[in-house]
């Protein structure tokens, strides 16, 4: 490993979280992001079992300013 026991881990791309779980088996603490709600509905399921219960913050981000347009 990269890190040491008790090193923060962060993935910026949780999906489902499964670097947060490896994080977990090998002793890391961990921080995940995502913006999928797809993604997160399976990421409460993998964790739903745990005795730390999984932190979810959500923040709507609108991506409709980045729209491409036709040009005329």
């Amino acid at each position: 490993f990269l890190t040491d026991e008790g090193d923060l881990v962060l993935d910026p791309f949780g999906g489902s979280c499964s670097t947060g779980e490896a994080a977990e088996h090998a002793a890391r603490r961990w921080i995940a992001m995502e913006l999928d709600k797809d993604y997160l509905a399976g990421s409460k399921m993998r964790f739903e079992d745990n005795a730390q219960p999984l932190l979810l913050r959500e923040k709507s981000v609108n991506y409709g300013r980045f729209k491409k347009t036709k040009a005329a």
